[in-house]
């Protein structure tokens, strides 16, 4: 059986949805991850440059206010460094009137890149603006110090916002991957305890090429959808084996009808080689085993005159379903006379795939009629040379022969005679019998005497006759008929009986 590919399993499909659902998910969720992050940092960079510049704001207040002279720069810078230690401000300035500004940080030129400025009021929060995650946002929130108006600037590079956001989008998308792969290996798991196991067992069967009882026996012990599909199989395998053997027992049947067939049989193909033989046709080839015949040519074994016969005969397949031919088969240094008849093997578009030929010896048969032929030609040549005038009337009292001294006598033909209605009234009125009514009483007391035979002496114009009948019976002692000859005076001469069957025992 060819073993199914990996990727047309059912276990490999059920793994590659549940992993291509999970990724799907996890697309999903990280999308909508994305968006949620990436407004909460927005959100969270945004108040935390606002506290910071309050921050900032509140540290300049208190040092101006213990301060009483204006302090230094360098104080102002110290004082405000600890507070930048933030990854998204990229510079911070101080203006104060009457003092020098005060710069922390690389401080962008408009040119490098193009800021949006935020106003941050003093007294209150400032609403509808956020920093942009694209570029950077200039935060620009003046105080009161002493009566005049500083001002506090925060350039915040937002694009650090977008490490931030990711940061936390791969964070969150590992804690899914970790319960996806947890998913999977449950998934896993649940599909080879209660799925892949019988499963697997059911294929592992089919591929041994179990019989039914095996899925029977996984039916018995599973109970599922898998046992039903198990019952099935064995039930169809069940079913399968039972036509099998009925099958395989007909086919014996059929193999033993036609070898051990009473008539010799043979198959051929398209070509003319023998394709199948019985051992009776072995036997009329005059060969051991029919094995042998197996491969060669059927016009082999027949004489040249005759194949064209046979061939004719399996071309008339065409239009007679059974056709007959009578050939002489030549076997070694023996001739049979063998009659074939021939039958045509069809497929399903009418196409003749083979042709059956039935052989049946005939041999003694035509023997026998030769036979018969010469006896019968001797017979009628010695009876026909008879002196005496012969007939033979059947059982229905009818002429069955004569011969021809009988029908010189009677002027007419032998042919002429067999098969008319024998009347004993006026069949001899030719002889001119001259006592003619008891002639016609006498002949048919002959006539009707079936145990033994009898005879009478006429007298005629022509001359003096001996007519006498003898009963003729078969071998069963059946009367067929009865045969009489009349014989002159002069010549005396003695005519043979037969009989009107072939086979028949003559008995006087």
């Amino acid at each position: 059986m060819m073993h199914a590919k990996r990727r047309h399993s059912v276990v490999f499909r059920l793994m590659t949805c549940m992993v291509m659902g999970g990724v799907f998910l996890s697309g999903c969720v990280a999308w909508i991850e994305l968006n949620r992050v990436r407004t909460l940092t927005q959100i969270q960079i945004t108040q935390e440059s606002q506290l910071l510049a309050r921050n900032i704001q509140n540290v300049l207040r208190d040092l101006y206010r213990e301060e009483q002279t204006r302090p230094k720069p360098t104080l102002l810078h110290e004082s405000i460094t600890p507070l930048m230690n933030v990854d998204f401000i990229a510079a911070a300035r101080v203006r104060i009137p009457n003092h020098p500004p005060v710069e922390l940080g690389y401080w962008p030129n408009d040119k490098d890149n193009q800021m949006i400025v935020w106003p941050l009021s003093e007294s209150a929060v400032t609403s509808g603006l956020e920093v942009d995650q694209k570029k950077f946002t200039l935060i620009q929130a003046p105080f009161k110090i002493r009566g005049n108006t500083a001002m506090v600037e925060l350039v915040v590079d937002g694009r650090v916002s977008i490490w931030r956001t990711w940061s936390s989008v791969l964070n969150h998308i590992s804690l899914h991957w970790f319960f996806l792969g947890i998913m999977i290996l449950l998934g896993l798991y649940l599909l080879r305890r209660w799925f892949t196991g019988p499963l697997s067992e059911v294929l592992q069967l089919i591929n041994a090429h179990a019989g039914a009882e095996p899925f029977y026996r996984v039916a018995r012990n599973d109970k599922g959808e898998f046992s039903q599909l198990a019952e099935s199989i064995g039930g169809m395998l069940t079913r399968l084996e039972n036509t099998t053997d009925r099958l395989r027992k007909r086919e014996r049947a059929f193999e033993n009808l036609y070898h051990f067939a009473p008539a010799p049989l043979i198959s051929l193909d398209p070509k003319g080689l023998i394709i199948e033989a019985n051992h009776r046709a072995a036997q009329l080839f005059n060969i051991s085993n029919e094995s042998q015949l197996v491969g060669r040519r059927v016009m082999e074994f027949i004489r040249t005159s005759d194949r064209g016969m046979l061939k004719q005969a399996i071309d008339r397949l065409e239009v007679n379903q059974a056709p007959r031919c009578e050939v002489v088969l030549s076997s070694g240094k023996k001739t049979r006379n063998v009659v074939i008849e021939c039958a045509g093997v069809r497929d399903e578009d009418g196409m003749l795939q083979r042709v059956r030929l039935a052989l049946q010896d005939v041999t003694e048969l035509r023997e026998l009629q030769l036979e018969i032929e010469d006896h019968s030609r001797l017979m009628k040549l010695l009876i026909n040379h008879m002196s005496d005038g012969l007939l033979l009337i059947d059982q229905n009292n009818n002429i069955a022969a004569c011969n021809e001294r009988l029908a010189m006598l009677l002027h007419t033909s032998a042919d002429a005679m067999i098969g008319k209605p024998y009347e004993a009234t006026t069949f001899w009125d030719e002889l001119g019998i001259l006592n003619h009514g008891a002639f016609v009483r006498r002949i048919k007391q002959i006539a009707g005497e079936s145990e033994r035979s009898g005879r009478e002496r006429f007298d005629t114009r022509v001359g003096t006759f001996l007519f006498q009948g003898i009963p003729v019976q078969d071998q069963d002692t059946c009367q067929r008929g009865r045969c009489g000859w009349c014989r002159t005076s002069p010549a005396r001469c003695n005519l043979s009986n037969y009989s009107s069957n072939r086979h028949s025992n003559s008995r006087a």
